[in-house]
């Protein structure tokens, strides 16, 4: 069964892994990577992991699910009422 979690620190990567497959065919990445970026690019892995750990280090919701114990889907939610970015 599937259920809904908050992406822990020590998960960053694996949900940087997933973001990567999610996004790989996503227009704006393409743009950003000069052509569609490779699943193994480094940059590309750490583009999503550097933007992982922003949200985590704000403590700005990085909700996933999980199915059977694996990280099917994750996203970062943007609240509305957001605080400031801190200086």
């Amino acid at each position: 069964m599937a259920q809904l979690v908050d992406i822990p620190q020590e998960n960053l990567l694996e949900t940087a892994g997933l973001l990567c497959r999610a996004f790989q065919d996503y227009p704006m990445l393409a743009y950003i990577f000069n052509g569609p970026p490779a699943l193994d690019d480094p940059a590309y892995l750490e583009f999503f992991h550097f933007s992982s750990q922003v949200r985590t280090d704000l403590r700005w919701p990085l909700i996933g699910v999980e199915q059977d114990g694996v990280l099917a889907a994750a996203m970062g939610l943007s609240l509305v009422d957001e605080q400031e970015w801190p200086e």
